[in-house]
């Protein structure tokens, strides 16, 4: 069967190539990147000046310089790929010749394949979120900042926070204020990461360890030409072995994950229904503003539920909501109310190893993989686990709710809202 989805790919790509006039470089790190990834024990020796047999991502282009004469040679810089053919897209050469980002917007509108503005989730990624994928890019200070100022601080062991317990009740509900508005932002509250899995460089790194590596950066680059855009990224940053926090799409999360958005929905509704039944206790008429920090929630992944995307980026990961609802009596009794929150989600980007019931994971193309042998990989001081983080934009509800069983909702927007 994988063979069989393996020729189906590349008669798609063949189909693109004579419609479309897709370069040869790409072409050629497409096709030859499935087969790498099909084929760990190979050494996909770039083809080069000579007449050497097959070839992979570190292939150079044209023009550029020589080639070496296997996976272990180091006469090849693929950080230098000289001068492209004329008229062919120039590509950004990276790291073990990964070709990391095309020349531009204009070279990815030149061809569909790679281009699909409107593609949406689990199709090929748009130029936006290819570039966002395959570039190198992190944020020098370790955080990146929301729409509202808010910035991620990074603690030791986690993110940094307020406590979970002060002023909010289990449900994350805080004391109502008169009025329509909060005098500060709330922020989500401190995270506490696991332990990690595996101890970093704890071994010396043999030229096993260096092929396994090679092996999976290929399968990350390829895994976002097929639309795994989340999972290419988080496995390529773990392959960098920088070890720095990285933020997620939680936007995508809310939108791709139904089971996930659902919770998120629920805990919201919750929370509405909640802030009008103790605004009727508080007695008024308001406007009550009630500020909202819930406590970390888990949201236990599931392949066939979830998709392979997200479960292959983070599988399961935790999340909590910061925010506001107003709640207003109406002159009927009834009681409008507006509430607007952000999504943060918080994970560890890890792999198990043989030390925690042998876990495995079923990939598509490659068939089930052992958490230990991306996990040895860390323990060779190759790769590193690393903080996942991120916020979502403002999801806004708003509606009104004449009883203290159900809510009429009026308006609804942001990610995950339908």
């Amino acid at each position: 069967m994988e063979y069989a989805a393996v020729i189906l790919v590349v008669a798609v790509i063949a189909a693109a190539v004579i419609a479309f006039g897709i370069p040869r470089q790409i072409q050629q790190g497409i096709s030859s990147a499935i087969e790498c990834a099909l084929t760990p024990e190979g050494d996909c020796a770039p083809e080069g000046a000579g007449d050497q047999p097959g070839g992979d991502l570190a292939t150079q282009p044209e023009g550029g310089q020589g080639s070496g004469s296997g996976a272990d040679s180091d006469t090849t810089d693929p950080s230098e790929p000289g001068e492209a053919n004329p008229g062919e897209t120039d590509l950004d050469w990276g790291t073990e010749g990964v070709p990391l980002v095309l020349g531009g917007t204009e070279g990815f509108e030149a061809h569909p394949l790679l281009y699909q503005p409107e593609s949406g989730n689990g199709a090929t990624p748009t130029h936006d979120s290819f570039t966002a994928t395959m570039e190198r890019v992190r944020d020098d200070s370790g955080s990146r900042g929301d729409d509202d100022g808010y910035e991620t601080e990074f603690s030791d062991d986690g993110t940094a926070g307020s406590d979970p317990n002060e002023g909010f009740d289990e449900l994350g509900l805080g004391s109502p204020v008169e009025g329509d508005s909060l005098d500060e932002d709330v922020h989500p509250p401190e995270w506490t990461g696991p332990k990690p899995h595996n101890e970093y460089g704890s071994k010396e790194a043999t030229k096993e360890h260096e092929k396994t590596l090679k092996t999976w950066k290929r399968r990350a680059w390829v895994a976002n030409m097929i639309g795994l855009g989340n999972a290419s990224q988080n496995m390529a940053h773990y392959l960098e072995n920088s070890g720095e926090p990285l933020e997620q799409d939680v936007n995508d999360m809310l939108k791709s994950v139904d089971r996930f958005n659902s919770d998120v929905e629920q805990e919201q509704t919750d929370l509405i229904m909640e802030a009008i039944r103790q605004a009727k206790a508080e007695g008024g008429n308001g406007p009550f503003t009630f500020p909202i920090r819930t406590p970390w929630a888990q949201h236990h992944g599931n392949q066939d539920e979830d998709g392979n995307d997200w479960y292959f980026a983070s599988g399961s990961w935790q999340y909590s909501q910061t925010g506001d609802i107003v709640v207003t009596r109406e002159p009927d009794g009834s009681w409008t109310y507006d509430m607007e929150v952000q999504v943060h989600m918080r994970d560890q980007y890890d792999w198990h190893g043989a030390d925690d019931s042998n876990l495995k994971v079923d990939i598509p193309f490659i068939g089930q993989v052992d958490d230990e042998e991306l996990a040895e990989l860390a323990r060779a001081g190759l790769a590193q686990e690393f903080t996942m983080h991120g916020t979502s934009d403002p999801v806004s509800r708003g509606g009104s709710s004449a009883s203290d069983e159900e809510l009429d909702e009026e308006f609804a927007s942001g990610p995950g809202t339908r």
